[in-house]
């Protein structure tokens, strides 16, 4: 999905909180920036990568809000344990939209969710991808990104 976060490699982007409430989830986010200062890193003995830069989350890094109106599930789950090869993505970016996902299959199958949930062929899975964390989001409404003042 192209948005204001589609310039910015997911890797700058961190998660800081999540809130749901009646169907209502936002999600912030904060943009780091790579460290002026360049320090050395020994991996072992006798092995050292020199002029490394940290990547750095400060008081007044740019924000981002992602509000989701209609959410009807979400999960949080670290970058490392997505596997998206059997899904098929609509549109890729910092934040995903699949034509098909085995969770949404998983979710039909195995659980209730659809069949208290109504107009679940409205329903898109979003994923919103983090340094760390990737944010799975079923909604009836395409999310909006608002970016944060403070």
């Amino acid at each position: 999905m192209k948005s204001e976060l589609a310039d910015i490699p997911f890797y700058y982007l961190f998660l800081d909180s999540v809130n749901f409430s009646d169907g209502e989830l936002i999600v912030s986010l904060s943009q780091a920036a790579l460290s002026t200062e360049k320090e050395s890193l020994t991996i072992n003995v006798g092995n050292t990568v020199k002029d490394l830069r940290r990547i750095e989350v400060h008081d007044n890094s740019l924000g981002y809000d992602i509000h989701f109106d209609d959410t009807v599930y979400y999960q949080v789950i670290g970058e490392s344990a997505n596997d998206f090869s059997k899904d098929e993505i609509e549109e890729s970016g910092n934040i995903i939209t699949f034509k098909d996902s085995s969770l949404l299959r998983y979710l039909k199958e195995h659980t209730c969710l659809f069949k208290v949930t109504a107009q679940d062929d409205d329903i898109v899975h979003y994923c919103i991808q983090t340094a760390d964390d990737w944010i799975h989001v079923l909604s009836r409404e395409k999310p909006s990104v608002v970016p944060r003042t403070t």
